[in-house]
């Protein structure tokens, strides 16, 4: 089984491609915690795989809580590893995960890196779209490489050194970035609603707008700050603070399709 957590579409679109090649499972994280849905039987044979971007040089905070709430039987023998999709650097992030893990008896056999386009419009890192497509097109074959040692039980994990400032004192900050969503819609908003339909934690409901004939959207507790929402707005409408209309916007387009095509 694959859990997985994701914004813009990156790490869905691994953790599908990886799940159609191995015949797994995949398993949102962010919908199982507000189903409360915390215990799972492993088959024989079975991988255990978490597929999961980089906030602010960690893991989201959500992914860490989650698999130490989990819930595992017959999990002993089974093969475990993650897969963190980032722009660039993830500092002490698969250390975060290897903690976690140990939390509830699993140990970090597998641990994979792939490379994907940048997407934190907050802090203006965000690939034009001809890196973004370069990127892409170079994690296909990553991709592939990772597959294969997944389906060999490749033991790839080693620990490493990593800034203590960025995965610890800034990866604070961020947390408490997050407790008011500062996310609002400008008078750009078309009303389409594909900020609510990307958003994985389901906080931002539309509500109506007296000044205009459609449905606005509003952020409620519960963000974690992926930057689904102003990625995936077609208009640009949605702003965070400094993030400015003329910024650049990315959101996989395989996993726009999607939701573009979700009733």
């Amino acid at each position: 089984m694959i859990f997985y957590f994701s914004g813009t579409g990156n790490s869905y679109c691994v953790a599908k491609e990886v799940a159609e090649k191995t015949k797994d499972q995949i398993i949102s994280i962010a919908e199982a915690w507000q189903n409360k849905e915390f215990s799972y039987a492993v088959a024989e044979g079975e991988k255990i795989g978490f597929v999961y971007p980089i906030h602010a040089w960690a893991p989201p905070t959500i992914v860490l809580r989650f698999i130490k709430k989990l819930q595992l039987t017959n999990s002993y023998d089974a093969y475990t590893y993650s897969i963190l999709t980032c722009g660039d650097d993830w500092e002490g992030a698969v250390e975060k995960i290897k903690r976690a893990l140990a939390h509830i008896g699993l140990p970090l056999q597998g641990d994979f890196k792939i490379i994907m386009p940048d997407c934190y419009v907050i802090g203006g890192d965000v690939n034009n779209p001809e890196e973004a497509k370069k990127k892409l097109d170079a994690s296909k074959e990553t991709i592939q490489r990772v597959i294969k040692d997944i389906i060999a039980n490749k033991f790839t994990y080693r620990p490493i050194k990593y800034s203590f400032y960025k995965s610890h004192v800034i990866y604070r900050f961020f947390q408490t970035s997050k407790i008011i969503p500062l996310f609002k819609a400008n008078d750009q908003c078309v009303g389409c609603g594909l900020c609510a339909k990307a958003c994985p934690m389901n906080v931002i409901k539309l509500k109506d707008k007296r000044s205009k004939n459609h449905k606005v959207p509003k952020w409620g507790k519960g963000c974690v700050q992926c930057n689904a929402c102003i990625n995936v707005c077609p208009a640009k409408a949605i702003d965070y603070l400094g993030a400015k209309e003329k910024e650049i916007r990315y959101f996989n387009p395989d996993y726009r399709k999607e939701l573009v095509r979700k009733n």
